[in-house]
């Protein structure tokens, strides 16, 4: 009796699970669709696959295009930018298509206040005067339009190079746990090309051929003056290579050798033209710009978690695991020392605009900071 009991409730269990996958199954069905999303283009990459439960490593913006391009824990990069198919029918509402008052309301979302405004009073948009706030001005419309695949393994570094005085389009190199660093054309939205060591083809060597240093390339960072770039590896080093586009002309400059710890944070300083580095030796290292030799060690007590150089002053800007040390660029002295964040500091940037530090962190937490003075008039000084 007891066994026959025991089916009779996994039978009532696997009953009652179908109900719900058909319930779920008729409530995915019946979802709400865009009114406009049946004159849409077919994007070049399935949304639904976007949705992933991988987690983002990394994650630039490009002004110029405008993007925001992310690189994944699953080896993707995606390219986020404006939908111009729904931008443009935004824009080339018939009014005559229903009245003012049916006007969609959620298109005002995307339209700037006084463009609705204008439209409830005469009943017409002034489409051929450019739009005074227009849907690009918004993140209403901001869709994943491109993925990148090329890389094996999760990709942890990203880097734009933008100079127009030297090429004219810019170009994206990503780097990650495959060792490879791969260049990106964004004017046509495709993979240009992929690293190589000097003097092999891609028939040559196999995978081990595209290896760009021994370890795991975690940061990288541009010298617009100097046309080279830097990147760091887990392996202790850091390498300097000219840019070009052509891959066999990216040559090794410099190979920066002085950290006892993997070196997770690299970035260029155009006050002082010197490199910077940060490592889990717990010390920040300035170099010259040709690499050859160390300038400075700064000992931090503490694990690098973040590194910047400010974009008005040039004063280095450290993660010290959950404190923010701010460094003079010129007598290497301590300037300031912010401290709220109660776990490893993960990145920091600077709004120049606002002349403010904004730290994410593993807190969970968004913290916003008065950017450092002290260095400017130091500067001026100099």
């Amino acid at each position: 009796a007891e066994y026959m009991g025991d089916e009779a409730k996994i039978a009532t269990k696997s009953d009652t699970d179908k109900e719900k996958r058909s319930v779920t199954k008729r409530s995915i069905s019946k979802r709400p669709v865009s009114s406009y999303a049946y004159r849409r283009q077919s994007l070049k990459v399935d949304i639904d696959a976007v949705n992933i439960n991988e987690s983002l490593s990394v994650s630039v913006y490009i002004p110029e295009i405008p993007c925001l391009v992310a690189g994944s824990q699953n080896s993707n990069i995606y390219v986020w930018g404006f939908d111009m198919a729904a931008v443009n029918i935004l824009n080339q509402l018939d009014p005559l298509v229903g009245s003012r008052e049916k006007f969609p309301r959620k298109f005002s979302v995307m339209l700037g206040s006084s463009e609705m405004n204008e439209f409830l009073d005469s009943g017409s948009l002034a489409l051929n005067q450019p739009p005074r706030d227009s849907p690009m001005h918004r993140v209403a419309g901001f869709t994943c339009t491109n993925a990148f695949i090329g890389h094996y393994s999760a990709v942890t570094s990203l880097l734009v190079v933008n100079n127009p005085s030297e090429f004219d389009r810019i170009y994206l190199l990503s780097g990650g746990w495959d060792k490879r660093i791969i260049i990106w054309d964004m004017a046509e939205l495709c993979r240009h090309d992929v690293f190589r060591n000097p003097g092999t083809s891609p028939l040559e060597g196999g995978v081990a051929s595209e290896w760009a240093c021994d370890g795991v390339i975690l940061c990288m960072s541009y010298s617009p003056s100097r046309n080279e770039f830097a990147y760091s590896s887990s392996d202790g080093l850091v390498y300097i290579r000219s840019f070009s586009p052509a891959v066999e002309e990216m040559q090794l400059v410099a190979t920066l050798i002085g950290h006892d710890g993997e070196v997770g944070h690299v970035d260029w300083n155009s006050f002082t033209d010197t490199w910077v580095t940060g490592s889990e030796d717990n010390t920040v290292r300035v170099w010259t710009a040709d690499g050859l030799s160390c300038l400075m060690e700064l000992g931090v007590r503490g694990r690098v978690t973040a590194l910047m150089v400010d974009r008005a002053n040039g004063s280095i800007v450290v993660g010290v695991e959950h404190v923010i040390k701010v460094y003079d660029c010129y007598n290497y002295r301590l300037i300031q020392v912010n401290r709220g964040h109660i776990d490893d500091i993960k990145d920091i940037i600077h709004v120049l605009e606002r002349n403010q530090y904004v730290s994410c962190s593993a807190d969970k937490t968004i913290r916003t900071w008065n950017a450092c003075t002290i260095a400017t008039e130091h500067l001026q000084k100099h």
